[in-house]
């Protein structure tokens, strides 16, 4: 039995299927994740760049990082290639409180 969870897949480039889908649903804005890595940040500009063209907007938020990017006590572009470098830079930060689940 399904929930009819109204779920989508498509598979593509990202700026080309998320700019289809926007158009065939009459969208104006994407909300997105924000990402850090560098190849996340270089699709999310190209899925920018291909909105901004259709004038179209790109909305982010923070929420798929255990630590927030502001928190980090180095720049993302320093961000350590190695978990143990990682860990021992961020070591006594804490990581931010969770909001109470809705009933």
């Amino acid at each position: 039995m399904g929930r009819r969870s109204g779920l989508v897949i498509r598979i593509g480039k990202p700026d080309t299927v998320l700019m289809e889908l926007a158009k065939a649903i009459g969208a104006d804005t994407i909300y997105a994740h924000i990402e850090v890595s560098r190849d996340k940040v270089k699709e999310e500009e190209k899925i920018e760049a291909a909105m901004k063209e259709e004038n179209m907007e790109v909305k982010y938020f923070w929420g798929s990082t255990l630590y927030h990017a502001h928190d980090l006590p180095f720049m993302l572009e320093d961000m350590p290639t190695k978990y143990g470098d990682f860990r021992e830079k961020v070591n006594g930060l804490e990581v931010k409180k969770m909001i109470e689940a809705l009933d």
